[in-house]
């Protein structure tokens, strides 16, 4: 189906992007030139933010350059460009969010951007951190993405409605994601699309009815003893649970708790799958391989590499969510569904869909064989959706647990970026560093020195946050009368992902895919 404006959907890979001058260290994401002469990065993506966020060369200097560009996804040198403008926070044209503007360590700019086969952008908004690095760079396409609208008002889509594969960072079955803005990827979703009740303040949140580990013979444990709220989000490359399900998982399976809240699985158990139900009847299983993985980092060649292959890692970690908190999600499922399920978001419209993605087997993988593309346009004059079973989707979504500045409302907050990684050999990508001061552990060359999660007061007696509205890990250093408490650094294997753009109330450490 064409559009009436006839602009065709824009394709962009989800794949590895060599980010290092020596052609060595690669970062997993969507590849943009930014500057004059362009400098190469690899950009992840946020469903909850709406900015583009990118690192400073200069938040290298201690860290191997190697190691440090295949996390961060690349860095920028606004010397090294001709078009770099840096302005003040009242002369940025990027979204209007108190959390931004409150945060006294950001670099506001306006850059000559590139992307896609020949899309070229000039005064495009970006910000930077100077000096505390968190995670990979990345594009927010939340409710008020500046992407989506820059590619809607440059012509090269037809819409700002987009369908995402994420791709699967998995070390047996890792693949390709493919993000189509102004369109949806009919060849990878198999049946119907199912409806999700879409919400202004978290769009990407659902209701989960059931959470159901289930080992190789047969047996099972219901995780969540009732109906929560869980928001989707691609930066992050975990699933975020809450700490009475992570307990049950433990228990049942003898996963090893460890200070990071990070779970390492018994060397040798059976690994089984988890299916997820929403309320809606929406279901999803995600198989061992991508539940589970091994602890993974770049070494100071660039190269991305399993450094124990003792350790089995289990992509769940506990999230805390005060009681009286006014916020609708209670965890994050992150990367390992995402590699399960397609979405179709159009903000304009208020619609959030989503249906089983079509993976290709491991053959295909091994041959480099692309899967078969068919793209449908969704138009931003018709109000047919793309096909779809009915379904009431998740309740009220009122609030995120992390996800860039969250929305509380689509007309006037606006969320922002997010990031994601990737490995040498086309497999699963590396983790985004996420430790503040970054630093090579003496005696261990590949593990990062990551932070663990921070633990920010949900007193509400800062007037410039809601509880929903919290600020994210790299606002720690600014923030006056809040307790902030971090906890013991998670090894190499778990990744934080609270990028530029994530906010949590208590956040887990991450494992990286």
């Amino acid at each position: 189906m064409t559009c009436q404006n006839g602009i065709a959907p824009l394709q962009l890979p989800i794949s590895n992007v060599t980010v290092s001058s020596d052609g060595r260290s690669v970062s997993r994401g969507i590849e943009f030139g930014i500057g004059t002469p362009q400098q190469i990065v690899s950009l992840g993506i946020s469903l909850s933010d709406s900015d583009t966020f990118v690192f400073n060369q200069a938040q290298c200097n201690s860290t191997v350059q190697a190691i440090c560009s295949g996390r961060l996804g690349g860095m920028y040198d606004p010397e090294a460009s001709s078009s770099y403008t840096k302005v003040t926070r009242a002369q940025w044209n990027g979204t209007t969010d108190k959390e931004l503007f409150t945060a006294a360590n950001y670099i506001f700019f306006q850059e000559h951007i590139q992307y896609g086969a020949n899309i070229s952008s000039s005064g495009f908004p970006l910000f930077m951190s100077s000096g505390v690095v968190e995670s990979q760079g990345g594009i927010g396409l939340g409710n008020a993405s500046t992407i989506l609208t820059n590619t809607y008002n440059t012509k090269q889509s037809p819409s700002t409605a987009f369908g995402l594969y994420a791709g699967s960072r998995s070390i047996q079955s890792p693949e390709d994601g493919l993000l189509v803005i102004g369109g949806w990827d009919t060849a990878r979703v198999e049946g119907d699309l199912s409806d999700m009740e879409y919400s202004d303040d978290c769009p990407n949140c659902f209701t989960v009815d059931a959470l159901t580990y289930t080992t190789p013979d047969g047996r099972s444990e219901n995780l969540i003893t009732e109906p929560l709220g869980f928001q989707l989000e691609s930066a992050i490359r975990t699933m975020w649970v809450p700490q009475d399900a992570y307990d049950r998982f433990t228990n049942f399976t003898g996963a090893t708790p460890q200070a990071n809240g990070s779970l390492t699985m018994p060397i040798d158990a059976s690994l089984g799958s988890l299916t997820v139900r929403l309320a809606n009847g929406y279901e999803s299983v995600i198989p061992a391989d991508q539940l589970f993985t091994k602890p993974r980092d770049y070494n100071e060649k660039g190269e991305y590499e399993i450094y124990n292959h003792e350790s089995t890692l289990v992509q769940l970690q506990n999230v805390t969510v005060p009681d009286d908190a006014v916020i609708f999600a209670r965890g994050v499922m992150g990367l390992p569904f995402l590699s399960q399920n397609y979405i179709v978001m159009d903000h304009v419209k208020r619609q959030f869909r989503m249906g089983k993605a079509k993976r290709s087997d491991s053959n295909q993988v091994l041959l480099g064989a692309a899967p078969d593309v068919v793209i449908e346009s969704i138009c931003p004059d018709d109000d047919a959706p793309p096909s779809s079973s009915s379904g009431s989707g998740g309740g009220s979504n009122a609030g995120a647990i992390a996800g860039g500045r969250r929305a509380k409302a689509a007309a006037t907050t606006k969320p922002a970026i997010a990031p994601s990684s990737s490995d040498e050999e086309g497999q699963s990508p590396p983790a985004y560093e996420k430790d503040p001061k970054p630093a090579i552990p003496t005696g261990s060359p590949n593990d990062p020195a990551e932070i663990s999660p921070t633990v920010v007061s949900a007193g509400g007696d800062d007037p410039r946050y809601s509880l929903s509205e919290l600020p994210s890990a790299r606002d720690i250093d600014g923030l006056e009368g809040k307790k902030v408490q971090e906890l013991p650094a998670p090894m190499e294997g778990e990744e934080r992902r609270v990028g530029p753009e994530r906010k949590f109330l208590q956040g887990p450490v991450e494992l990286p895919t």
